[in-house]
């Protein structure tokens, strides 16, 4: 070969790859790779995935659960500031009628009536915010982190509703005060009304009593001077 004729001094050193090869490992040619083997991977990824979406369409259902139980708590905290509002119109209406109370008793029994109705419904809206104050409470844990938010704007407006009775259960308290603080004031002015009357009736009584006396002294008067006169008719005109 020609390899042999040029480099002669090489060819003592050329031996087979094999001999280098520990024993018992045959050597194997360049272009015999192994097929990587693939684990099977298929069955697992879709139970994977199935149990994915399942999770998914739990949350969703939960999530939408969720939804209806926030929008029924809206529409109920709309309805108590709906209420709030008429509360305060009625306040109004009690400050009006307080107003124009004259002191008659059957016009502070209706106010009476009217004010312990009014009180019966602001314990009422207060135990309704109680209860959606446990019920959110007790919901709470269970509930996502995505209305959280929401959540805490109820509390906040709960909060509000709650100041907001203590507010009104204080105005009514003034209400009432002021109201026994008028009848105190018109019971005082009946009886120094009374008062001033009776000094009226003395005072006439004095007067008519007075007038009398006059009357009775120019009467008395008169007739002393008819008889006065009727003494000196007989010297003017003697028989």
């Amino acid at each position: 070969m020609l390899r042999m004729e040029i480099w002669p001094e090489l060819s003592s050193y050329c031996f087979p790859l094999a001999s280098l090869l520990p024993s018992g490992v045959q050597a194997q040619q360049p272009w015999a790779l192994e097929t990587p083997i693939v684990p099977e991977r298929v069955s697992w990824t879709e139970a994977h995935s199935t149990s994915l979406w399942d999770e998914v369409t739990i949350l969703r259902s939960q999530l939408r659960s969720q939804a209806q139980v926030i929008g029924a708590l809206k529409q109920a905290v709309q309805g108590l500031l709906e209420e709030r509002e008429q509360q305060k119109y009625q306040i109004y209406a009690l400050e009006a009628s307080l107003r124009l109370l004259q002191g008659g008793p059957e016009q502070r029994a209706l106010l009476e009536q009217r004010l312990e109705g009014l009180r019966r419904e602001l314990q009422g809206l207060r135990g309704q915010v109680q209860e959606q104050a446990q019920a959110q409470i007790q919901t709470g844990p269970r509930k996502c982190s995505a209305t959280s938010g929401l959540h805490l704007e109820l509390q906040n407006e709960r909060q509000l509703l709650w100041e907001e009775s203590e507010i009104l259960r204080e105005e009514l308290k003034l209400l009432r005060d002021q109201l026994s603080q008028h009848q105190q004031l018109l019971l005082k002015q009946m009886a120094e009304g009374r008062q001033a009357q009776t000094r009226s009736w003395k005072m006439l009584d004095q007067l008519q009593s007075g007038q009398e006396s006059k009357e009775a002294t120019r009467s008395e008067a008169q007739d002393a001077q008819r008889e006065q006169d009727l003494l000196r008719s007989p010297e003017k005109h003697p028989f």
